[in-house]
């Protein structure tokens, strides 16, 4: 007896379990994202599995569109991917998210039985678990280690980092003593390529005696947050390899640069108030002429 598919139930299944997936991966992934990128993401990928029934595929690249390429697709469509190895990363996440989704759908559904509403119930109990415990324990975690996102600009191309604020980082370059931060090198091998001048920071770790970091002036990079921190012509030395074993994070922020921003506000807050006790002033001194002029 053959099945009858609706495709448009079809198509609102895998809408619906992509973008819960691509939601999940951005949380545990802590990657920002934007809901339209989400959207349009999810809907591609819904729209790939629909056109697998109608256009004639081959048995070997059938499962390869279905569980490599579509799911690249909606990743890359979903965030920003500043390395090959952060996407490999993303889309291992990506599975393991399935993995546990899947799961527990199939528990749901033994239970409730195969009709649309398990879905529904899937979904909503998902969604309900995840902001009540996981994201408050994620973003506990990372206000904990305070992670950031950081954007980094050169000649006018941009690359989306995640840093870790090391407090310990005393890595200063030796000619202005401006505070040099460390990225993988890796994540910024496009906008590296395009400068001119290298800059070598000496540096020493425990367990080494001393060694050398090339060093790039960037035009400018950006501390997103509550409050977003822009920094004109950091220093940003480039390691050959990873400085998260675990791949959390890209880049090792120097705090002198949230200090910077500090420094910078409390001297435009200084302003601001010399500026308005100086026009106070200019008030009351045209008030007394004027008294002056009447009394005359």
């Amino acid at each position: 007896m053959a099945g009858v598919l609706y495709i448009d139930i079809w198509f609102g299944v895998n809408f619906c379990m992509n973008l819960l997936l691509l939601w999940i991966l951005g949380e545990v992934g802590r990657k920002r994202f934007q809901i339209v990128r989400l959207l349009l993401a999810a809907a591609g990928g819904a729209f790939g599995a629909c056109l697998l029934f109608f256009v004639p595929v081959s048995v070997w690249l059938q499962p390869v569109l279905r569980y490599a390429a579509f799911p690249c697709f909606m990743i890359l469509c979903a965030f920003p991917v500043s390395c090959v190895q952060e996407g490999i990363r993303m889309f291992l996440l990506f599975y393991l998210a399935a993995f546990l989704t899947g799961g527990i759908g199939e528990i749901l559904v033994r239970h409730f039985g195969r009709h649309i509403w398990s879905l529904n119930f899937l979904i909503i109990s998902l969604i309900c678990v995840i902001k009540a415990v996981l994201l408050p324990l994620m973003k506990g975690e990372a206000q904990k280690q305070k992670l950031y996102d950081i954007e980094l600009e050169k000649n006018g191309e941009r690359a989306d980092v995640r840093a870790l604020l090391d407090t310990g980082n005393r890595l200063y370059e030796p000619y202005g003593g401006k505070p040099v931060c460390v990225v993988s090198a890796s994540c910024v091998q496009k906008l590296a390529k395009e400068t001119g001048g290298i800059l070598y920071i000496p540096y020493q770790s425990i367990g080494k005696q001393g060694g050398i970091l090339p060093a790039v002036v960037f035009d400018r990079i950006r501390i997103l947050g509550k409050q977003t921190i822009q920094v004109e012509n950091p220093v940003i030395a480039l390691y050959q390899g990873e400085v998260s074993a675990d791949g959390s994070y890209q880049m090792l922020l120097h705090g002198d640069l949230l200090k910077e921003k500090e420094a910078r506000r409390t001297k435009s807050e200084e302003k601001g108030r010399k500026r308005k006790k100086k026009m106070e002033e200019e008030k009351n001194d045209d008030k007394s002429v004027n008294s002056k002029q009447i009394s005359v």
